[in-house]
């Protein structure tokens, strides 16, 4: 966060001020709106991605659910989910994922290799 608003932010505006994301002159704020509408457009430009300003909320929830596993209850206050099953729905397929994948980095690719005697 400091590295932006020291060395970033003032790229953005040179406007004075303690907005996060300001407009780029004329003072004030960028708008929800308008600040989610740019960043659908920068990613598109630079990836050819769509990501939306909700997604960026479920990847939130991914990377914190990829650190630590299981923790749904904190990802649901995170997110504002009123129940903590909707979050669970949500993320489960993408856990079970995740845990096949360490299964086979950890367990299969030991048995896979050729020193490990069968």
């Amino acid at each position: 966060m400091r590295l932006y608003l020291d060395h970033f932010r003032p790229k953005v505006s040179a406007e004075p001020g303690n907005w996060l994301f300001p407009k780029a002159s004329g003072g004030g704020h960028r708008t929800p709106s308008s600040l989610a509408n740019q960043t659908f457009k920068f990613i598109y430009r630079e990836t050819g991605l769509e990501v939306n300003a909700h997604l960026f909320r479920h990847l939130a929830g991914m990377l914190y659910l990829m650190r630590f596993p299981g923790q749904y209850e904190v990802v649901r206050r995170m997110l504002g989910h009123k129940s903590v099953d909707t979050t669970i729905r949500f993320y489960t397929s993408l856990e079970s994922k995740w845990a096949l994948k360490r299964y086979d980095e950890k367990v299969l690719s030991d048995w896979r290799s050729t020193d490990v005697p069968r």
